[in-house]
């Protein structure tokens, strides 16, 4: 991540902006795997190194903006429960990242989305794989 790039998106943690229609609030950012992964109140969004001025050019200020209707990836329920079993929100974020993900995919097939799928779903890989050896350490303490 560049040093200009790190600092526009320093100025924009706590704004509210509208970014694709919705209102969000940057929460925090951070470089992962060459992606910029942004992290707003309601979701988290990723971004190759080329992808990020095209954010830095979608988002606009809430005055200037209309609420629009949430888009159905935001429309799903992301709350699930299984036996007493809630998702951790770092899994809601992952699987709304995914859904986020796909959606582009779907509406606005592109290089540029398909590579943002790719380093999506190598992080999901990576956090899925984590949760696999969390689970096995946990089972193996059990059995003690």
């Amino acid at each position: 991540m560049t040093e200009d790039v790190y600092s526009r998106l320093d100025q924009l943690v706590g704004e509210e902006k509208s970014y694709q229609g919705p209102k969000i609030t940057i929460v925090s950012f951070k470089e992962v795997n060459q992606t910029i992964v942004v992290k707003t109140n309601s979701r988290t969004l990723v971004f190759t190194q080329i992808e990020i001025d095209d954010f830095f050019k979608d988002l606009k200020d809430v005055s200037e903006v209309q609420e629009s209707l949430p888009s159905t990836v935001e429309n799903q329920s992301m709350n699930v429960s299984v036996n007493g079993y809630q998702p951790s929100a770092e899994n809601q974020t992952l699987k709304a990242s995914l859904l986020s993900v796909l959606e582009d995919i779907k509406t606005k097939p592109s290089k540029k989305n398909r590579e943002k799928a790719k380093a999506v779903c190598d992080v999901a890989n990576t956090m899925v794989n984590i949760q696999k050896a969390e689970i096995q350490m946990i089972n193996a303490i059990k059995r003690k």
